[in-house]
């Protein structure tokens, strides 16, 4: 936990075993953002424990909660959201983180930061998908593991506080108690450094103090890698259904290609053709709103049916032309037909009817021939 955290929680502790009021909030159950139904919202907030505390859940109930809400059909996406948390108990971090990591392989798990996300917290939340802030004074860090206990060289009360050898900028300075660093607080820090190393991947900038206990305004900490950006919790509620949506269809267009500049965006006049706005540049590439990201969507779909109805259509074309160079032939030899008689005399046709008319009569020609036999006879008989 953070060194004023611990003094803080000392103090309500104290006036909580005094029977007084207590006044400093710690122990009070926050208001919760509203999301959408799809949204699974578990808050983490105040120190953690293994079990449950005035206020929050301990990371026991925990865990069972995000893997619930990781098996939950209904739910599409997961946001943690971190209210003042100074870190905590050793015991249960390493299972609540490893839930997060199980929750992130089957759906987006954001952590919204409100106030604080320290030591454990961080060691937690490093599991999450990705990471936001919600103001620009949020605090993020503290990576380290100390423990307060009875000074041993004295028969006092006095308390004093072992660090890790690998958290030394972790909260106050610290006296060599060598035997609790080895056997404890050294390989727990090792796991601890190992996991956010992990978690956070090529985002972690491991610079002075990443690793080694060093506390961060939320600037800072998007800078060194330990948060993946700062926005208001409405803009990572929309960040979530969007990365829900790309989890559920891996053609929709990644908001996170990893480009430079707007100016590459490949679909940038696609984009401008729908009608969409310019993107939001962010670390990882760009982030789009989710009404436009419906608008382009839909714009994707008319293209993708107007490729369908060219394609019909090419091939009417293709068809029509064949038609045509068909007929072309045709016509062609018609031409060339009519060529072939071009200026030559038509031939005559006898009328049957005109050549009937014009033969004599059969009857008259055969009285004829008679009536000239008769004559001869006649000749010689006279």
């Amino acid at each position: 936990m953070t060194e004023s955290s611990i003094q803080a929680y000392a103090e309500a502790a104290k006036e909580y075993l005094a029977g007084n009021v207590i006044s400093t909030g710690l122990f009070s159950q926050i208001a919760l953002p509203d999301v959408p139904d799809n949204i699974a919202l578990i808050p983490i907030n105040g120190a953690m424990t293994k079990a449950d505390i005035c206020g929050g859940m301990g990371t026991r109930s925990l865990s069972e909660a995000i893997s619930q809400a990781s098996a939950d059909p209904s739910k599409s996406s997961i946001i943690l959201y971190w209210e003042s948390v100074p870190g905590g108990q050793v015991d249960g971090t390493a299972i609540l983180a490893d839930a997060v990591k199980a929750a992130s392989e089957k759906k987006p798990v954001l952590s919204a930061v409100s106030g604080l996300m320290a030591s454990a917290g961080v060691w937690v939340g490093s599991q999450s998908t990705e990471i936001y802030a919600t103001s620009q004074t949020d605090q993020i860090g503290c990576i380290g593991v100390m423990a307060k206990l009875k000074n041993p060289a004295t028969a006092s009360n006095d308390i004093i506080d072992v660090v890790s050898d690998l958290s030394p900028d972790k909260n106050a300075e610290f006296k060599d108690v060598q035997i609790l660093k080895d056997m404890y607080l050294n390989p727990v820090a090792q796991m601890f450094q190992d996991a956010v190393k992990e978690g956070r991947g090529d985002k972690l900038k491991a610079g002075d103090k990443v690793l080694t206990g060093g506390t961060f305004i939320a600037t800072d900490a998007k800078k060194n890698g330990l948060i993946d950006g700062i926005m208001p919790f409405e803009k990572i509620v929309q960040r979530a259904n969007y990365l829900s949506k790309k989890n559920q269809n891996k053609n929709t267009m990644s908001a996170t290609k990893n480009i430079a500049t707007a100016a590459e965006f490949p679909f940038k006049d696609v984009l401008a053709a729908a009608g969409v706005e310019a993107l939001e540049p962010i670390e990882q590439g760009f982030a789009i709103k989710e009404e436009n990201l419906t608008t382009l969507n839909a714009r994707i779909v008319a293209l993708n049916t107007a490729e369908t109805s060219l394609a019909t259509a090419t091939a009417r074309v293709t068809e029509l032309e064949k038609t045509v160079a068909e007929k072309e032939t045709a016509i062609t030899a018609l031409n060339a037909t009519v060529a072939e008689y071009t200026g030559k005399p038509a031939p005559v046709v006898a009328d049957p009817i005109a050549t009937k008319d014009a033969d004599p009569d059969p009857k008259a020609k055969y009285l004829t021939s008679v009536d000239a036999e008769a004559a001869k006879l006649a000749a010689e008989w006279e």
